[in-house]
């Protein structure tokens, strides 16, 4: 280690060759005991292909982040859009029923992972219960759950999600509710994890399992139990 004196702060610094790497995990060990560790990524590379095609329209993800945290309340299509541009960078095929006017008695968004397990995504501006949301989605949820028996797919999992830019303070009252019927609740927080990993390789799977965590009174309250990316 080459050191220098910075205040009352003495800082090492190791310099070494790490090629053409997109990636770097870094350890920090003294005496055989490991104290730290952390990813390191080159700004100018990608390990998500949907990001980095992502980027040419939206460089730092400004324009998504505005309008999943501070969407237009009269708008509200807008935020399923942009719910499902989320879901497509972490690696989901998205369908947007919402969108569709002949089919918007089916739920805002289906996202399928690569397994084959199915999202049932309903999407709200304000409170969850707004204009019986949940009720709603337990129904429509429901229809595709006996579906997916009948045509043979029984063994795939099937989680109906509920997505606000609320937090999950501000929605505490619908919470009860959500859990007793195994809604798993998306707010302002997890979203905002959400947008973090888009700099990692697309997991839905993973993801997919995590979101179920989201549950009230089954989960810790927190998307992702992974290191982030920085």
């Amino acid at each position: 280690l080459e050191w220098r004196q910075e205040g009352d702060i003495q800082v090492g610094t190791y310099r070494m060759s790490v090629g053409d790497a997109s990636l770097l995990q870094a350890f920090v060990s003294y005496a055989g005991i490991s104290h730290h560790q952390w990813w390191v990524a080159d700004p100018q590379k990608r390990l998500n292909p949907r990001y980095a095609v992502h980027q040419i329209f939206d460089e730092d993800l400004e324009l998504l982040r505005r309008m999943l945290m501070k969407p237009e309340t009269d708008k509200p299509y807008v935020f399923e859009n942009t719910v499902s541009t989320l879901l497509n960078l972490l690696g989901f095929s998205v369908s947007n029923y919402g969108r569709i006017p002949k089919l918007q008695k089916g739920p805002d968004i289906i996202a399928i992972s690569p397994a084959g397990h199915v999202g049932v995504v309903e999407c709200t501006v304000g409170l969850l219960d707004e204009n019986d949301k949940l009720a709603k989605l337990v129904q429509r949820a429901k229809l595709i759950r006996d579906r997916l028996n009948g045509a043979g797919y029984a063994f795939l999992q099937l989680q109906a999600v509920i997505v606000t830019p609320l937090s999950r303070e501000e929605v505490a009252a619908n919470l009860e509710t959500a859990g007793k019927y195994d809604i798993a609740v998306v707010c302002r927080e997890d979203l905002e994890e959400m947008l973090d990993q888009t700099n990692l390789p697309p997991n839905a799977d993973r993801l997919f399992e995590e979101t179920k965590r989201l549950v009230p009174n089954v989960g810790q309250g927190s998307l992702f139990t992974g290191d982030r990316l920085k």
